[in-house]
């Protein structure tokens, strides 16, 4: 399994830890990340039945979190390196600890 691999299984698992946390989650494709769901506003959800029939019906699909309130940053893994490389040097460049 590459780092590709290995994150996006990651993933997968961190789905149902949001959820409990109370973060709404949709079903996005894997290629072009376009929600999988005709009215995912509405539809987003933190119910773990909800996102477990998801998982079934949409297998091996990518996960959103709805941005209610939050700053989100996209973290890319690539094989060369990792998104949080770069992050790491808008830190630094930025003064941040």
């Amino acid at each position: 399994m590459n780092k590709i691999e290995q994150f996006d299984a990651v993933k997968r698992n961190d789905v149902f830890e949001l959820a409990e946390k109370g973060y709404r989650l949709i079903p996005i494709s894997h290629d072009d990340k376009k929600p999988l769901l005709t009215h995912w506003p509405e539809m987003a959800s933190n119910d773990m039945e909800t996102l477990q029939t998801w998982k079934h019906e949409f297998p091996g699909c990518n996960w959103a979190v709805m941005a209610d309130g939050l700053l989100i940053i996209d973290i890319d893994i690539r094989e060369d390196a990792t998104g949080f490389d770069h992050l790491e040097r808008l830190k630094e460049a930025a003064g941040a600890a």
